[in-house]
Parts: C-alpha cells; structure tokens; sequence
C-alpha cells in the first residue's frame, strides 16, 4: 500500500506542476478533437488517392477484382492495409485507424524533438500547433498517406537526436531502418537522408564515419529496403522503377523556377494562419541571425543551441526547395509538405518564447499575456478552418459511392464495369472491376461493349471533361436502343436539367441480339 501512494502522489505531484497540466490539457484537447471527427467522416466517401491505395490492397489480399500497380505508387500503406484484409479487418474503420493513430503519435514525437532541441516549453507549444493545425487535422482522417509518412519522418528524426546525440546506440541502430519505411509510405520520406549527412558533416565532419553504430544502422536500412527493391525489378524490370518513372514521364513545369518558389511561399506558408505564421517568421530571422553570427561556434564548439538551430532550418528547408524544385504544374497541394510543417511550428515556437522572453524584460504579464493570445488565437483560426472543410468535404463523392454499392448489389463479382472518371472510387465502393469508357469515337466504343459486355455503364460528370471525351457524356442518353438508365443522382450539370451528375446504364438485352 505504501508503495502504491508513493506512486498515487508521484502523478499528482507531476499534474500539480505547471508543465504536467500543460501536457494533460494538449493530450485532451488533441484527444477530443481528433476522437470527434474521426467518428463524423468514419464513412465519409473515398478520393482517388485512397481508391487507388485500397485497391491495390484488396487485389492482394483476395486476387480480385485486378488494379494496376503504377510503380510511382509507394507501396507500405497498400501492404498494411492488405494484411488487415487478409486477417479479417477489412472496415474502413480499422483502416482510418493507421492515419489516426499516425496523427497522434506524430504530435507526440513534435513534443519530443522540440524538448530535446530546445526545451519542454518549445516541445509542447510546437505540438499545440500541429494538434490544431487545420490541414493536418483534415487528412488525419483520410486513407492517405502523408500523415503517416509525416509520423515516420518524425521518429526516424527523433531516433537519430536520441541515438547519435545522446548516445542511445538502439535508437540509432532504428534510425535508418525506420526511414526507410518513411521512404516506402512515401518517397519524400528519403529527403531525410541527405538532410542528416549534410548536418553529421557540418557539425562533425568525418567523424561520424567512424561510429559503428551508424553503419549498424545502414545496414539494416538496406536489409529493410531490399524486398522493395526487388519487388520494383520483378513486377517493372528495373529495381528503381519509381526513379525511372519519375524522371523520364513527368511534364515539365508552366513556370519558371523562380515563380514556382514566389507561388509556393505565397500558397503553403499561409496555410498556418496567422497568428502562427507570425511567429514562424520572427523565429526564422532569429534562428537564421544565430546561425549566420555563430557559425564559427557551431563549426568549432558544436554549441547546442546553434546545432538544434542548424537541423532545425535543414529539415524545413530541404523539403521545401525539393518540392518547389518538382513543380508539380499549376497544382499546389499542402499535404505534400507535412514533412515540413511540424517544423514550421518548432520554428514558431522558439519565436514565441524568443519574442516573450523581450518582453519579460519590461512586463512579465504582459508576456504572458502574449504567449496566450497568440495560442488562443492561433487555435481559434485553425480548429475553425479545419472544421468547415472537415464538414464540407465529409460527404465529397457520395453520389459515387452510393451508384458503386448500387451497382454491387446488382451485379456479380464478375461482371465488367465501365466507368467515366473517378474509376479508382468506383471499384473500391462497388468491388467490382472497373475500366474507363473506352474508344476513342462511338464505332470503337460499341465494338468494346460488343467485345467485353460490361454489365454497366457509369456516366458521372465530377471532373472536367476534356474535349477528346466530351461526346461520351451525351452518348448513352441518344442512344436508347443500346442503353437503358437504371438509377441517378443528383445534382443536374446541365441547363436544361437532364443529365444527372452521375447515371448508371444497363446494356439492353437485344442489343446483344443483334449483334449475333
């Protein structure tokens, strides 16, 4: 018994702390937040992306229906969710799970590295943010896999600070190995490797080539790597496949490299809001004035505070230049950068307590006063935000997914679908295999019906029709003697109210009979 109230006052006397209350209070707010969601889209539709994932899962899991596998598509979240198929865990709500546990567990690890680059005060406010932040929460609850190749950058980064830096020589054997799996959820998580290299050498020049543990830790990064790598040259013929792809079948950016940077600064740096952008840009000219003033002290005496300053600036700095220097076209998508994001916020952070710190030379109520309306402000912009495209998008794609189970209950397991875009949503929601509407005019398109004898025919408008496929929309409507509409939805695309976002035709029988 008095061992238990040793225990019993040791957790109160942690909660009585003021840094003790502070953990419990993000811990509940991260929590609540992220509890009350998952429950509210647990259903919600799926995109391509995750179609595309899913799809690829249940092929091999079950053998069928067949998806192809673009060598571009990285490959461990498909692996993950195959193996919950195969033991019997095929609902969504088990699969949402690996996204949601990854968004909890990355704020933890934010927590971690922020304390042991700078202090518990950095650490938690740094985690605050990412809690909150609106499109980190959005995707926390999408079958994708930024977040989790988010999580993965986050503890491979926080076992190298705990392996190499403090000499836990298990946490740097995990280190690469861990990264690599970073790279397999997705391939940016391998922008960590260089990242790493470049600060060893900066910092310790060549004396890290002589730490075995670190080569421990590469080899077993190329053991965990090597079934991939094997995987790509027995499946695409080369063990580099994804490489090769990417390289030699990506269009070249509309933009000059320097309006691509100007575009991704203006778009992607905002997105923290305000309050918290405020602070990110007062704790990067800080971060990056101790670093130009005290280089000579980071290159000679390795100060602690200039080193934390360097990683700290590399693993923002490197994910960014790296996706500007890819372009990406005229699309810029936030969630390619959450390997950077929870280092904006470490950044802003430092800044918040650099700023308050001024302050506290002239007014420490004021400072605190300040700590708490940047926080409370910040929280404020991003739950709102993130809670108005949480719900806006929570039933994105319904009228897909519901002609998709339509189609699965009256369909055979067999049977062929032909689907106008969104084909990855349709043959996870229907299960049935699925193909685009083929045929470049309507000679060949009824020479393919004729040819396959799809059980359906799936008309849905969600995307821009390009000019090349504009006739598909109104064929299956003109033509009454070959289609017959069995169910639609709406909303109407057109003036005139006839067509339907999405509509689901049949083949008449005697359509078949005439062409015997």
């Amino acid at each position: 018994m008095d061992a238990l109230k040793k225990r019993q006052k040791k957790v109160l006397d942690w909660v009585k702390n003021h840094q003790g209350s502070v953990i419990l209070l993000i811990a509940g707010i991260l929590l609540a937040i992220r509890l009350y969601y998952f429950f509210l889209t647990v259903n919600q539709p799926v995109w391509w992306d995750e179609g595309d994932y899913l799809n690829i899962a249940r092929w091999w899991a079950f053998g069928s229906p067949q998806w192809d596998v673009d060598p571009l598509r990285p490959l461990l979240f498909p692996f993950l969710v195959a193996g919950l198929f195969k033991i019997g865990l095929s609902s969504e709500f088990f699969i949402r799970l690996i996204p949601f546990l990854s968004s909890i567990i990355s704020v933890v690890l934010v927590y971690f590295i922020g304390k042991d680059l700078y202090d518990k005060k950095v650490g938690l406010t740094s985690a605050f943010m990412l809690t909150v932040f609106w499109s980190f929460l959005f995707f926390s609850f999408r079958m994708l896999v930024d977040v989790p190749v988010a999580m993965l950058w986050l503890l491979s980064l926080f076992l190298f600070i705990r392996g190499y830096e403090h000499g836990q020589k298990k946490c740097l054997w995990l280190c690469i190995p861990v990264m690599v799996l970073a790279f397999l959820m997705k391939f940016t998580g391998a922008l960590l490797a260089p990242i790493l290299v470049v600060y060893l050498f900066i910092v310790y020049r060549l004396k890290p080539l002589k730490d075995k543990n670190l080569w421990i830790s590469i080899g077993l990064g190329v053991l965990t790597v090597l079934p991939f790598l094997w995987y790509q040259f027995s499946r695409f013929g080369h063990p580099l496949a994804f490489y090769v792809k990417a390289i030699g079948g990506r269009a070249p950016s509309p933009r000059s490299m320097w309006q691509t940077f100007i575009d991704y600064i203006k778009v992607t740096f905002p997105h923290i809001e305000t309050a918290f952008l405020i602070l990110f840009i007062i704790g990067f000219i800080i971060l990056l004035f101790e670093l130009i003033i005290g280089f000579d002290l980071l290159w000679k005496k390795r100060d602690k505070n200039l080193k934390a300053n360097l990683l700290l600036l590399l693993t923002f700095l490197v994910p960014f230049l790296y996706i500007v220097s890819l372009g990406y076209g005229r699309y810029i998508e936030e969630r390619y950068l959450f390997i950077m994001y929870p280092f904006m916020f470490i950044i802003a952070a430092k800044g918040l307590f650099d700023l308050s710190k001024y302050i506290r030379k002239h007014s420490k109520v004021m400072a605190t006063l300040v700590i708490i309306a940047f926080l409370a402000v910040g929280f404020y912009q991003n739950v709102e935000h993130g809670d108005k495209l949480i719900r806006s998008k929570e039933n994105s794609f319904g009228q897909v997914k519901e002609s998709a189970i339509w189609v699965r209950d009256h369909s055979d397991p067999d049977d062929l679908i032909f689907v106008h875009h969104t084909q990855a949503e349709f043959q996870y929601a229907s299960n049935r295999k699925v193909q685009g509407i083929p045929g470049a005019d309507a000679t060949e398109l009824i020479k393919e019906i004729v040819e396959k004898k799809p059980k359906f025919v799936v008309l849905n408008v969600f995307a821009r029709v390009g000019e090349a496929d504009a006739w598909k929309i109104a064929f299956p409507y003109v033509n009454t003697d070959i289609f017959k509409p069995e169910i639609s939805y709406k909303p109407f695309i057109d003036d005139k109210q006839q067509i339907p976002i999405v509509t689901v035709f049949s083949i008449k029988p005697e359509f078949y009979e005439g062409k015997k």
